[in-house]
């Protein structure tokens, strides 16, 4: 069983996407399953473990281009190939926790190539592209979230015996996600309404939509049903943690 999930694999085809949500709203599951169905080689700190796409894991220092802007405009560039395989996407997942706003200075500093990066994967990787996913889209490191085409809100998710139920939002501009704007909501047309006030309704509604969209772009709102394809450790950080040195 799958409703409505094609249009967000879409999403995930055309551009890099940023998943953002409260916990347990299921960033990772909608990532999970978008990567399950698309079937295609992935690059990313987790194995969603899916029986159709191939895992290869994410190290940060290769994806490291080695080349800032200052090497591109003095003809200095250095060599740099892409080592995974030629158009795997990558999945970045807990952002925040990885590259967190509040230390920007330094990310700005210490990881000055990887915008480099993910401004030219698509060039570099043969059609490469990075997703994210976070808590808050403002608490992430401009570099990254500055990158996304799309942004993906998750509202809502139920689980049930292997069947997911999810309520997301869709976004093309940062800021309308950040501000959790709600979809476009038309004046209704009373069903007795004479053909003049119809008229009048409907041109209302047009002129307000077209107000709207110039303000806060599109903004889509839509239900997933869709079966869990995935066995992902959703407590990945725990074992993380308790693998740390001690």
């Amino acid at each position: 069983m799958c409703f409505g999930l094609s249009s967000v694999i879409k999403e995930f085809k055309d551009g890099s996407v940023c998943v953002v949500g409260m916990k347990g709203r299921g960033k990772d599951m909608l990532m999970a399953n978008v990567v399950a169905r698309r079937k295609e080689p992935y690059v990313s700190l987790v194995d969603y473990k899916t029986d159709k796409a191939e895992f290869q894991k994410l190290e940060f220092d290769k994806i490291d281009i080695n080349n800032t802007y200052k090497d591109f405009l003095q003809d200095n560039v250095k060599y740099y190939e892409f080592p995974y395989k030629e158009g795997s996407d990558i999945y970045l997942t807990d952002c925040g926790v990885y590259f967190p706003a509040q230390y920007c200075n330094e990310l700005n500093r210490d990881f000055k190539s990887l915008p480099v990066f993910m401004a030219l994967s698509r060039q570099v990787g043969g059609g490469t592209r990075v997703h994210s996913n976070c808590q808050n889209l403002n608490r992430i490191w401009d570099k990254i979230r500055e990158m996304s085409d799309c942004y993906i809100y998750c509202n809502r998710c139920i689980y049930l015996f292997g069947l997911v139920i999810q309520v997301v939002t869709i976004y093309d501009k940062y800021q309308s996600c950040v501000d959790r704007v709600e979809p476009f909501k038309a004046m209704s047309i009373p069903l007795f309404a004479s053909q003049d006030n119809k008229t009048r309704i409907k041109t209302s509604n047009e002129e307000a939509l077209r107000r709207y969209r110039e303000r806060y772009g599109r903004v889509q709102r839509k239900i997933l049903i869709y079966c869990n394809k995935s066995k992902y450790n959703t407590n990945m950080f725990k074992d993380i943690l308790k693998e740390g040195k001690k």
